[in-house]
């Protein structure tokens, strides 16, 4: 079974740990409780725990559905997560022969694979997956295109505004509260480029320079990513291993609709633990009526428009089927129901969610 997680939206990424503990414990049958969650003092993030305690418990594992997807014929678990939760130290912490993992290395580690001649840089590729094997560790190298022209793009605008701003440092002659170097340090951090920045005197004096040889370094990794997993080839292919990954798109978009105005689990109101959790599972069994809606609607959204000529939204169907109404009428002590009639386009709506009225 694979628990796609996506730990930077129900908790900080500083206190990962928890929830892989969380997980192990579900597993064995263990009853997880909420003190095993409560990282902060927020409610909010407690519920948010609750629901995911929930989930993985009474094995909510529907594909698309929040948290978790089906893999068959596996015995343990797989823990696919993001960034946030990808550490040398978790990694060493959780128990392999219950809990494989699917997670992806920063660019950092992924240097150090090179500086150990683990892999080379001239094995990404864009069409294929390839795929390396050390100390039953597997690593699946892949190249996005797209990726590489967006972490270029964004890297040279963000040089440019650094540079714009060390210029006015550099070149000012007013007398200000803080020191030249003090400024500089702030306009470096501001964008977080400082790797690629190098500094000399100080004071009146003070220049800088773009370390280049950084800056191609960095630009070879870009649109690089590698995959990283201790599950068994023969239980899973490098293809399935990064689909796997790139599913965490669909739990990011359960989230996006869990916090924005359709579902809105947050900000909670109620102040007891039982009211807190039964709020966070009907906001859960609402996405997954909202889920299913969306399955069934396809073939209206694939025969859409794109961009501005499209017409068919969820929240514009929720507001189109809004108007059907059934009234209640009482005349001289007959009583009857007036249910409106439907149009055209609610007709096809409803036949699609193979709701009659």
């Amino acid at each position: 079974m694979c628990t796609n997680v996506n730990p930077g939206a129900i908790s900080s990424r500083r206190n990962s740990l928890p929830q892989l503990k969380a997980m192990q414990a579900a597993i064995q049958g263990k009853t997880v409780m909420k003190e095993e969650f409560r990282i902060t003092q927020s409610r909010e993030y407690g519920a948010s725990y609750a629901c995911v305690a929930l989930s993985w418990q009474r094995s909510i594992c529907r594909t698309g559905l929040l948290f978790c997807t089906i893999l068959p014929v596996v015995t343990w678990r797989v823990n696919t997560s993001d960034r946030g939760m990808v550490t040398q130290s978790n990694h060493k912490k959780i128990d392999h022969e219950l809990v494989k993992v699917i997670w992806v290395l920063s660019h950092g580690t992924i240097k150090q694979l090179c500086e150990k001649a683990v892999i080379q840089l001239g094995m990404f590729d864009e069409k294929n997956i390839v795929e390396v094997i050390e100390n039953n560790i597997r690593y699946c190298l892949c190249k996005n295109p797209d990726m590489a022209k967006k972490e270029s793009s964004t890297r040279q605008a963000l040089l440019k505004r650094t540079t714009d701003e060390l210029d006015k440092i550099v070149n000012s002659t007013r007398k200000t509260k803080y020191s030249k170097e003090i400024r500089a340090g702030k306009a470096v951090g501001k964008y977080n480029m400082g790797k690629f920045v190098l500094f000399e005197g100080g004071g009146d004096d003070l220049k800088y320079k773009l370390d280049k040889d950084k800056i191609a370094q960095e630009s070879a990794l870009d649109g690089c990513y590698i995959i990283y997993t201790d599950v068994p080839e023969e239980d899973m292919t490098a293809v399935q291993t990064v689909q796997s990954y790139k599913s965490l798109i669909q739990v990011e978009q359960a989230f996006r609709n869990m916090k924005t105005v359709q579902l809105e689990v947050r900000p909670v109101y109620h102040k007891k633990d039982d009211r807190i959790r039964c709020h966070v599972f009907i906001c859960m069994l609402a996405y997954y009526v909202m889920w299913n809606m969306n399955q069934r609607l396809q073939p209206l959204f694939e025969g859409d428009g794109q961009g501005k000529d499209r017409k068919y939204t969820f929240q514009y169907i929720i507001e189109n089927l809004k108007s059907i109404r059934k009234e209640n009428v009482d005349f001289m002590g007959a009583g009857s129901s007036i249910i409106t009639q439907t149009s055209e386009e609610q007709n096809q709506i409803l036949n699609l969610l193979q709701v009659s009225i």
